[in-house]
């Protein structure tokens, strides 16, 4: 066990991988609008721990698959016509209460 522990000590920090409550907390910080946004966009670029780097990677993978999921059916939307309707109902019901 001692000689795993000192493995592990030995290995440099960029290469360290992230624990559970790691993952899960920077998972956390992500899902804030805002500053998950810009701290997902810093830890996606910087290069001190190649794990945390890749976690935000593969958040901002997700994003940009929701953002074309959505801007494709916007667009369907648009294009059969359906989009206005859907934007009059919202806004009945805005005014309904």
């Amino acid at each position: 066990m001692s000689q795993e522990k000192n493995e592990i000590n030995e290995i440099p920090f960029k290469y360290l991988p992230m624990g559970a409550w790691a993952t899960w907390g920077w998972s956390l910080v992500y899902s804030f609008p805002i500053i998950g946004f810009i701290f997902l966009c810093i830890n996606s670029l910087r290069s001190s721990n190649i794990a945390r780097r890749n976690h935000a990677r593969s958040y901002l993978c997700v994003y940009l698959i929701v953002f074309l999921l959505l801007a494709a059916t916007f667009a369907v939307l648009y294009y059969l016509g359906l989009l206005d309707g859907i934007i009059e109902y919202i806004n009945d019901l805005i005014y309904l209460y």
